[in-house]
């Protein structure tokens, strides 16, 4: 009996000495298979990095907007008795707009008025009495005192009735009527909108690396879709001192518009070209090999098998290409295709030159 258990349990020694041996003899085997799947080049496509004639003209797209647009707001509050003007016409300087309510506005006035007379009156006695020796100066500088304040009553009292007639605060177009008769507004009400389009400016938002390619004064040129045919000649009026979040700086460029000839209005987009002063060589890159944008731009070069992450400085940007300032060498071999799988240094297989 001892004996045969001592055979049964060298039997399973021996069975775990093979089990263990196998086992390990198998993952030896698979090992290289997992390290050759791992190590599988992926397939790009590479465009060589070389030199091209660029221009420096710039091409960016901003918003037309009126040279001047308000807000018209009652400055008193009233009812509305009526309405002077509709969306679309032209209005001058100081034309009604809207006329509100001004019988109480009259009778403060009226009153006003008669207390000045009363009070000036007044003053002018005491001044006539003062310089008698009637009465006292302190007598005499409160009747003054009293007719200044008469006074400032009526040219409130004056101001309060004018401005119950809203009348434009410029020659433009009434974009919008806000209000309609019959109906009550109270101060600050918006009852309409105006803009001036005897000029026009297009507000557009430069990259910081094409600033020195605007200089106040500077004649571009502008146009847009839905004029293919036409260009419009505009000046840069405004250069913003101070940068936006995405390091972009607010230009401004006028355009004349007096003769009505420019068929833009506010909103509108619109293409300025910043003409460039002439020709140069410059290293391009496909804009498709980029990476992350052009914020922090870069892209992978491959070199001895292996596709290498490659932080670049970009320059001007064209519709297809951009120009490299630094980085990248003329000969450098980038990826254009299939670099969304690749990491750093990865193994890749040049499908297509």
């Amino acid at each position: 009996m001892k004996r045969r258990t001592f055979i049964v349990i060298i039997a399973g020694v021996l069975a775990s000495v093979v089990g263990g041996y196998l086992v390990l003899h198998q993952e030896k085997q698979e090992a290289p298979k997992i390290a050759v799947q791992a190590e599988r080049p992926i397939p790009v496509s590479i465009v060589a990095v070389a030199a091209a004639t660029v221009s420096d003209t710039l091409n960016l797209v901003g918003e037309i907007q009126a040279i001047r647009e308000a807000d018209i707001v009652a400055e008193v509050e009233g009812q509305v008795r009526r309405i002077a003007v509709e969306p679309g016409e032209r209005k001058e300087k100081g034309a009604l707009l809207v006329a509100l309510d001004d019988e109480v506005a009259a009778a403060r006035k009226k009153k006003a008025e008669l207390h000045y007379r009363q009070a000036a009156r007044t003053a002018e006695r005491y001044s006539a009495l003062y310089r008698d020796g009637a009465v006292s100066l302190s007598a005499y500088e409160a009747m003054e005192l009293q007719r200044e304040e008469a006074q400032a009553e009526l040219v409130s009292a004056t101001k309060h009735m004018q401005n119950a007639a809203i009348r434009a605060p410029f020659g433009g177009v009434v974009t919008s009527r806000l209000v309609s008769e019959g109906e009550l507004v109270r101060v600050g009400t918006k009852v309409a909108h105006m803009a001036d389009f005897s000029r026009t400016k297009v507000v557009l938002y430069a990259p910081e690396r094409t600033l020195p390619l605007f200089v106040l004064g500077k004649s571009v040129l502008v146009s847009s879709n839905l004029f293919p045919d036409k260009r419009f000649s505009g000046k840069v009026s405004a250069i913003s001192d101070r940068a936006e979040r995405a390091h972009n700086y607010r230009i401004e460029v006028l355009l004349n518009n007096e003769s009505r000839s420019i068929p833009f209005r506010s909103g509108m987009f619109a293409r300025v070209l910043v003409p460039s002063e002439g020709e140069r060589q410059a290293l391009v890159v496909p804009r498709r090999a980029l990476v992350n944008g052009m914020r922090n731009p870069a892209i992978f070069v491959v070199r001895n098998g292996r596709a290498w992450f490659t932080p670049i400085i970009a320059g001007m940007e064209m519709p297809r290409e951009f120009e490299v300032l630094g980085g990248l060498v003329a000969g450098d071999s980038v990826i254009v295709s299939g670099q969304q799988e690749l990491r750093d240094k990865a193994r890749v297989e040049v499908v297509h030159r």
